[in-house]
């Protein structure tokens, strides 16, 4: 295994040119398009506009300075992760809004301040080389940003280092700016594609904690999203199984074994429909669910649009850091194949063991895994509720709860199943989204103010 520690970005270009002006990141605009028109143009001053820019324009700087490559020579493969660092990113915005130093903060060691955590993130997408890359599903990344911005912008003002959230977001071998080999192509075909790209993760995963290893103990946060859902999962067990963390809270407090929490979003694999039916239910369910969004989705579409003049200009700036695209046509073929031997392997889904503890997400529209039976179970659950709401006179009693979205599974007592009202993607700019980033923005407009 080896870390290719890629140099910081060499800027040749005139002293004006720094990435953000260099890169076309069309989120920045679109985001601040939206929240105008969520709240009205009148409603919204010139400095909450540029103060969502300036956010979402540190964010990407930030995220293209931190990527780099890792390489298992034991699998034979290669590919490009990215670190959000949102307490450095929150120290940055503070700095510049301020024009303060923000190198005098302490650690913050009492009870109640929050453990360190990372979040590694499984993406889906795996669909083609220019697919699979480290900005797939970046949306949840600015869900974080916005929520945890507020809180490391209090600790800031008092003196003490926000909460240290790290968010890694793990592109797949097969993206035009890994590699893979023979060696890895095989490895998939003598066990599977969710085996071997979670050894891989894994491999990559312990190497992070091995080299953070600060003497206390960290979170360890795995998302996994779609078809990344099966590989979050293979690889939870496998550093389970090798003692690398732990899921039991009831472990002595002054071990450092790192706790993991696992979730999967819309994990079109692990539904209850049969693998011949996932066989057709998935690719025609993801050409409805892309159809749906590019016509319903305003800021998706838009971002959508330019998403390839984007790719080309982050992909010119890595390429200075020695980051660059493996297309031969060897690299082309083997890349292929892995990508045929994942979508098959997709249909088949994997084994959760019953003493796995993950929380899962569904969408009760989701056309890659509709069931009536899932709905109809969430429906007569919700209702037997309702009832019990109704007959105690419990005031609002059609107000749902959190827990009136969990589908009980008898057979996996620690697997809780959220049934949501949505479809494949999760719904990123709704009504809670824009006013977590208002508030995000207050959090920063108020310094100056």
């Amino acid at each position: 295994m080896s870390f290719e520690e890629t140099p910081k970005f060499k800027n040749n270009h005139p002293e004006s040119e720094g990435i953000r002006e260099r890169v076309f990141f069309p989120h920045s605009e679109e985001i601040a398009k939206a929240f105008e028109n969520y709240f009205g143009k009148e409603a919204v001053g010139p400095m909450e506009t540029e103060t969502i820019k300036e956010i979402l324009n540190t964010y990407i700087e930030q995220k293209i300075e931190n990527t780099h490559v890792y390489t298992s020579e034991k699998l034979g493969a290669s590919f490009v992760y990215s670190v959000t660092d949102i307490a450095d990113l929150a120290k940055t915005l503070y700095a510049n809004f301020t024009k303060e130093d923000v190198s005098h903060l302490k650690e913050d060691t009492g009870d109640d301040h929050e453990k360190a955590e990372k979040e590694f993130m499984f993406i889906g997408g795996f669909y083609n080389t220019e697919a699979g890359n480290e900005y797939v599903s970046q949306e949840k990344i600015f869900h974080d940003i916005f929520i945890e911005l507020p809180g490391a912008m209090k600790d800031i003002i008092s003196g003490k280092e926000p909460k240290k959230k790290e968010i890694y977001t793990l592109a797949s071998p097969t993206n035009e700016l890994g590699e893979v080999s023979e060696k890895f192509v095989d490895g998939i075909e003598e066990s599977s594609a969710s085996s071997q790209f979670a050894s891989l993760y894994a491999e990559f995963i312990k190497s992070i904690a091995e080299k953070n290893n600060t003497g206390s103990r960290q979170n360890l946060s795995f998302n996994g999203m779609s078809i990344g859902a099966g590989i979050a999962i293979e690889t939870a067990k496998k550093l389970l199984e090798e003692n690398v963390a732990t899921q039991s809270i009831t472990v002595a407090p002054e071990s450092t074994i790192p706790l993991l929490r696992l979730r999967i979003d819309t994990p079109p694999g692990q539904s209850d429909i049969s693998p011949k039916v996932r066989k057709w239910q998935i690719p025609l369910g993801f050409a409805i669910e892309v159809g749906r969004m590019i016509i319903a989705d305003t800021y998706l579409r838009s971002v959508m649009m330019d998403d390839k003049k984007f790719m080309a200009s982050k992909n010119a700036i890595l390429e200075e850091k020695g980051i660059v695209k493996h297309m031969s046509k060897e690299q082309e073929d083997l890349k292929k194949e892995t990508i045929s031997l994942i979508l098959k392997n997709l249909n088949d889904g994997v084994e959760i063991p019953k003493d796995l503890t993950l929380t899962e997400v569904i969408g009760t529209t989701d056309p890659l895994m509709y069931t009536p039976s899932f709905n109809k179970k969430l429906e007569e659950h919700q209702n037997s509720l309702l009832k019990e709401r109704k007959e105690k006179e419990m005031e609002r009693p059609n107000v749902k709860s959190v827990g009136e979205h969990i589908v009980s599974r008898e057979e996996y007592p620690k697997r809780r199943t959220f049934g949501v009202s949505m479809g494949h993607n999760i719904p990123f700019l709704r009504d809670s989204e824009f006013k977590r980033l208002r508030r995000a923005v207050k959090s920063i407009t108020d310094l100056v103010q």
